[in-house]
C-alpha cells in the first residue's frame, strides 16, 4: 500500500514526560496505546554506483529499505516480547510478523507540513530475511522504538525513544527483570509507561525466554539526554487528492496551535528523512 504521510515533529525533556503523558490522555479521552517496536535496516548488496561525465546527472536512485515488527505481546498489552538482536537470534526474528516499508524524501517547496511518500507492505510468505537478500538486499543496522500512541481524530500522535544495542558480554537477572514505572490511578493513568534511563521491560523474562528461544538483547537509549521524540501524523491515500491534503495539513496546523501550551510541533528537516544511498555516504 501507497500512501501519503503528513507530519509534524517535536520534542520533550525526561522531565516532562508524566505531566504530558496524563495531559494527552485527558485530552483524547483514551488509553495510550503502548508500543515497541523493532526496526531493520536494509542496504543494495550490490549498490550502483556509475561512472558519470562531466555534467551528467545519476537518474537511478536507490533507497534503504526497513522492515519493521512489534515486540508488545498480542496476549497483553502489559507485557512486550525480548528484544533480540538480528544477528545473534536470526532464525527467531524470522518467524515473526514483519512489514517492508520504503520511504521517498519529503517534499521540497513551501509548506506547513512534512509530506512524503510512503510504501509499506507486509511479507506474508516464507521467510522475510530471505525475501530481502532474494531482492538484492543485506542487512545494516537495527534499532529498537518504544513509547505510547494517542489518537486525535485523525491524527495520530507518538511519543517515544529509540534505542540500541548495549554491547556488553551478557545480561543479568537484574537486567532482565527491570519494570515499567507506572504513574497515577484510573483508566487512563494505569497506562502511563515512564521508562527508565536503561530502557528497561517488563516481560516476565524466564517465561519468554525459555518459550521463545531468544536471546535477550539488553538495549540503551541512543540520546542519552533521555529526551522523547514526538510525531504527530496522518495519512492520506493518494498525493493527487488535494482535498484531502488540504484538509490534513489544516487539521495537522490545528493540532499544532492547540498543544501550543503543552509542547511545540514544526516540520522536521527533509533531509532526515532521506533514505537514498549516496557514493559519498
Amino acid at each position: 500500500m501507497m500512501y501519503q504521510q503528513l507530519s509534524l515533529v517535536g520534542s520533550l525533556k525526561d522531565a516532562e514526560i508524566k505531566i504530558t503523558l496524563h495531559t494527552l490522555a485527558a485530552l483524547s479521552g483514551m488509553k495510550p496505546t503502548r508500543i515497541f517496536n523493532h526496526h531493520l535496516v536494509w542496504i543494495p548488496t550490490y549498490p550502483f554506483n556509475p561512472v558519470l561525465a562531466a555534467g551528467e546527472v545519476n537518474q537511478i536512485e536507490q533507497y534503504r529499505i526497513t522492515c519493521d515488527t512489534s515486540l508488545v505481546d498480542p496476549a497483553s498489552e502489559d507485557e512486550y516480547l525480548p528484544p533480540a538482536g538480528f544477528k545473534e537470534n536470526k532464525d527467531f526474528l524470522q518467524t515473526m510478523p514483519w512489514k517492508m516499508i520504503i520511504s521517498e524524501v519529503p517534499e521540497a517547496g513551501k509548506r506547513q507540513v512534512t509530506s512524503q511518500s510512503i510504501l509499506e507492505s507486509a511479507i506474508v510468505e516464507g521467510s522475510p530475511f530471505e525475501f530481502m537478500e532474494k531482492m538484492g538486499y543485506k542487512f545494516s543496522h537495527e534499532y529498537w522504538s518504544k513509547g505510547s500512541e494517542f489518537v486525535f481524530g485523525n491524527i495520530v500522535v507518538r511519543i517515544f525513544r529509540i534505542c540500541v544495542k548495549d554491547q556488553i558480554t551478557a545480561p543479568t537477572t537484574e537486567d532482565q527483570n527491570l519494570a515499567d514505572t507506572t504513574e497515577g490511578s484510573g483508566t487512563a493513568d494505569n497506562a502511563m509507561v515512564i521508562d527508565d534511563d536503561s530502557f528497561g521491560d517488563k516481560i516476565t523474562a524466564e517465561t519468554a525466554l525459555a518459550s521463545q528461544k531468544a536471546a535477550y538483547q539488553p538495549l540503551k537509549l541512543l540520546d542519552k539526554s533521555g529526551q522523547w521524540s514526538i510525531k504527530a501524523f496522518l495519512s492520506v491515500k493518494q498525493l493527487t487528492d488535494l482535498e484531502s491534503i488540504i484538509t490534513g495539513t489544516a487539521q495537522l496546523e490545528k493540532f499544532q496551535a492547540e498543544m501550543a501550551g503543552l509542547f511545540e510541533l514544526k516540520m522536521a528537516d527533509r533531509n532526515s528523512y532521506d533514505t537514498r544511498l549516496r557514493a559519498n555516504r
